[in-house]
């Protein structure tokens, strides 16, 4: 009974310890105002929301894409919407939300992008959100 407390406790510690390396980064769009804003470096996903909300400075801004461990971007075109990537470098982020972009419209470009503060971890896991209206 001893060996098996010992080891379910090193076990709970060993997630623990995984998980407080956690970063996650955030990009807002407002749809209305063409604002963007965006946040990094964050333990939470609320937290990291939040600031990038905060940031665009819009009433109707929402979260078009949130990252955890990785980089995200955003990308617009000259039509209406925009689109996300994310990946665990800049460039296939910038590359994923271009690539969506360019298939729906013309004039596809990197509006502005995010980095989480750490790269990807070993589980390959990402939050993220989108929106297109």
């Amino acid at each position: 009974m001893y060996r098996t407390i010992v080891v379910l406790g090193i076990s709970m510690a060993s997630t623990a310890t995984a998980n407080a390396w956690d970063y996650y980064a955030a990009i807002a769009y407002s749809p209305s105002t063409g604002n963007t804003g965006w946040s990094y470096g964050y333990s939470s996903q609320d937290s990291a929301q939040a600031m990038a909300l905060q940031k665009c400075n819009a009433s109707d801004a929402r979260i078009a894409v949130c990252v955890r461990n990785g980089y995200c971007a955003l990308a617009k075109g000259n039509g209406p919407g925009y689109f996300y990537g994310w990946a665990s470098t800049q460039s296939q982020a910038e590359l994923n939300a271009v690539t969506r972009c360019a298939a729906k419209m013309s004039g596809a470009h990197i509006v502005t992008w995010a980095f989480s503060g750490l790269d990807s971890g070993s589980d390959g896991s990402y939050w993220y959100y989108w929106y297109y209206w």
